[in-house]
């Protein structure tokens, strides 16, 4: 049986972006891309399907036009927070070895909204990467 190795290589591309991503964002660091300042929170916390907290893990938030993008890694316990502007945002959570999760979340200005995610172990030959 022959397997496209580019497909594979573009399944996991985005999967590895967004650990690197992440890695800039461990220790409370998040990295923000927005003209309007942030007025709303988005927070939550991440785990796998046995209910462990998934450190490390890549959580952005993209506004429904693409135009904002905030992101942030979670902590030790699986949280995580974005500072964002009152809106719709597409929220998604990656992590290396995990499926991708996504949440679409409106938030009011001046309020918090709380999202959790549940990442299912995503099957990755190492020959792959």
């Amino acid at each position: 049986m022959y397997v496209d190795r580019r497909y594979y290589a573009w399944k996991i591309f985005p999967a590895l972006i967004a650990l690197l991503i992440g890695w800039a964002g461990v220790g409370g660091h998040a990295f923000q891309a927005h003209a309007q300042s942030p007025d709303a929170v988005i927070e939550g916390t991440v785990e796998d399907a046995d209910g462990a907290s998934l450190a490390g893990t890549n959580v952005v938030a993209t506004t429904e036009d693409g135009s904002t993008t905030v992101g942030a890694a979670t902590d030790a316990d699986g949280v995580f927070r974005l500072s964002v502007a009152a809106g719709t945002y597409t929220v998604r959570a990656s992590a290396v070895g995990y499926a991708t999760a996504s949440r679409i979340v409106t938030v009011a200005t001046d309020d918090t909204e709380s999202v959790s995610f549940t990442l299912e172990q995503a099957a990755v030959d190492l020959d792959e990467l």
